[in-house]
């Protein structure tokens, strides 16, 4: 009760949660909590995940559904070479990727990257760290050299926001300039005032933008993601012909994927987003390899 009048920032209690009653304080305590975290009680089986979804659900807070199991593979072997510059956990994508089908290696070798079919470029951390990592690696002429010769690229979450010309984060800093427009802070206020928490983590609604319908087509009205992120391609920053679907942080509009000849940027989490990401992740692949 003491921290959440100060934060502005996601709050996630962790700690001590042993009974359904803790659960249901928690959540009596102040809207701005974000999440609990439950570890022991679920490996003891004193508490079941099926009964605290129920709690939540009670207490009116949107309980994601558990997506049901696809069989969702590529239809044909495909090569991909993720890009290992030392900016974030990579596991997550290589599963996804092998859960799909692909042939997947982590590399920084610039022979191999130019073999392979897609170049994946992860990232979790800031803008001017990962381009530095990329030159420290001697990585940036590679993927350069991946995309003149007409090569597939796809970018995630920071992946995506080094394949613009700059960033803004800390200070200024050249991108690998793939992408014409900047890469800017998202708002902590609506244009009314209102406070919005920062980073942007969670779930987000996708939805198509017009300019590339044609190539991918449109998504759902429900279709979402999951984002981690506090920086990205705000609306008018960039060419609207380079969006691929967009998505709201308060009332703020920016790309949350973009497209470029071959090159694709995905500020969300494909990979981390259940059968729905695997299914996009494949048929972007699909696409690209066409």
């Amino acid at each position: 009760k003491k921290v959440t009048p100060h934060v502005y920032i996601p709050l996630v209690v962790g700690g001590g949660i042993n009974s359904k009653q803790n659960i249901q304080e928690i959540l009596n305590i102040d809207s701005k909590i974000s999440g609990f975290a439950i570890g022991s009680e679920f490996h003891k089986n004193k508490l079941s995940v099926g009964e605290v979804k129920e709690i939540i659900k009670k207490n009116s807070f949107p309980v994601r559904k558990l997506p049901i199991e696809k069989n969702i593979k590529l239809k044909k072997s495909i090569n991909v070479a993720i890009v290992d510059y030392s900016m974030g956990n990579v596991e997550s994508l290589r599963n996804g990727l092998k859960k799909i089908g692909a042939n997947v290696i982590l590399t920084s070798d610039n022979n191999l990257i130019q073999k392979a079919n897609i170049v994946a470029l992860p990232g979790v951390g800031s803008f001017p760290e990962g381009m530095r990592q990329l030159r420290e690696k001697n990585l940036i002429n590679s993927l350069k050299n991946k995309i003149l010769n007409g090569g597939s690229l796809i970018g995630i979450c920071l992946g995506m926001q080094l394949l613009f010309e700059e960033g803004n984060e800390y200070e200024k800093c050249k991108g690998l300039g793939f992408i014409e427009g900047n890469i800017e802070k998202l708002p902590n206020k609506t244009k009314l005032g209102q406070s919005i928490i920062l980073p942007n983590v969670g779930w987000n609604r996708l939805t198509s933008c017009k300019y590339n319908r044609d190539w991918y087509g449109t998504l759902e009205d429900d279709f979402s993601q999951y984002f981690v992120h506090s920086y990205g391609a705000i609306k008018g920053n960039i060419n609207p012909k380079y969006g691929l679907f967009e998505s709201l942080h308060g009332d703020c509009e920016y790309f949350s994927a973009v497209k470029k000849n071959k090159v694709i940027g995905l500020q969300f989490h494909p990979e981390r987003s259940g059968a729905d990401g695997l299914e996009l992740l494949v048929k972007i692949i699909e696409k690209l390899c066409m």
